[in-house]
């Protein structure tokens, strides 16, 4: 085969490649959208307590339940030590012990039309209370 028959060949090979492609996506068309909802999660130690928060925001018209929990880590394991939940955002505290290290979960749930449409979870980086 010589260089022309290929390149004959592989331009033939890239229009049926493309038009296969056009086709499929005309047949199946996918939203150009991004998932919107954000969630914002922090954890401080204000003198001895240790406090996180948490956000959600979803995309209008959708409607958002958000939890969060501090968690600390002991005896090989990270145990629940606080939590809260409410409408958006929420926060919740407990007293720090020194030299523990903690770090926040929070879980956002995203409601349209009543029925479940996203969820969205995240964990703090780990702090050591000093």
């Amino acid at each position: 085969m010589n260089k022309k028959h290929f390149r004959v060949i592989l331009v033939c090979f890239f229009m049926f490649i493309s038009f296969t492609s056009l086709a499929y996506a005309h047949d199946n068309p996918e939203p150009l959208t991004l998932p919107t909802t954000t969630l914002s999660i922090g954890i401080s130690f204000n003198g001895s307590t240790v406090e996180a928060y948490s956000r959600c925001a979803p995309a209008s018209p959708q409607v958002a339940t958000v939890s969060i929990r501090i968690e600390k880590y002991i005896n090989g394991g990270w145990t629940v030590v606080a939590r809260n939940a409410g409408p958006t955002q929420t926060s919740t505290s407990c007293t720090g012990v020194s030299g523990v290290r903690y770090r926040a979960y929070a879980t956002c749930t995203v409601y349209e039309n009543g029925e479940q449409v996203d969820t969205a979870k995240k964990y703090t980086a780990i702090k050591v209370f000093p």
